[in-house]
């Protein structure tokens, strides 16, 4: 319950940020806009993102890279990718009735690796949606899980993380 209500506060504090970027539940992740600086905020607030859904997002990898054992993962530069950028969805089909699914979407950008942080497997952005009600909820759908990756988008690994 702890982790719902710091969650919950946490998006309510990020809401009326401009640098937010701006996606509907309808269209998916295609209108992330990011701003051009990163502040020392933002990056706490993507460590704790990175943090709070480290089982979510390893086991995106695991299952992008089958076959392969990735132990773990690097943080791209901050000044030169938007590492963690989060919205609230605002569902558009509010007119149809329809229910909303999930609260909000985050993107995180990470380089996974092998070998103890030895081999960079690529620079890899993943979009998930979450619902952070449903993480202590008894019989949760299956198709309704807390936490839902929508798109993992796979970039070779940088030469140099500087």
């Amino acid at each position: 319950m702890k982790k719902v209500i710091i969650t919950c506060l946490l998006i309510f504090s990020f809401y009326n940020n401009p640098l937010t970027p701006n996606v509907s539940a309808s269209e998916g992740m295609n209108d992330f806009k990011f701003s051009d600086k990163t502040t020392q905020n933002q990056k706490y607030f993507g460590y704790y993102m990175i943090d709070f859904y480290h089982k979510e997002i390893l086991d995106a990898m695991r299952k992008q890279y089958k076959g392969q054992t990735i132990d773990g993962y690097n943080l791209p530069h901050w000044l030169k990718h938007d590492v963690v950028s989060i919205t609230l969805l605002q569902h558009s089909a509010t007119r149809t009735n329809t229910p909303i699914e999930y609260s909000y979407a985050f993107k995180v950008t990470l380089i996974p690796t092998t070998d103890d942080g030895a081999t960079m497997l690529g620079t890899d952005t993943m979009y998930f949606k979450v619902e952070p009600g449903r993480f202590h909820m008894k019989n949760v759908p299956a198709h309704l899980p807390p936490v839902k990756l929508m798109k993992y988008e796979h970039n070779p690994a940088p030469k140099d993380n500087k």
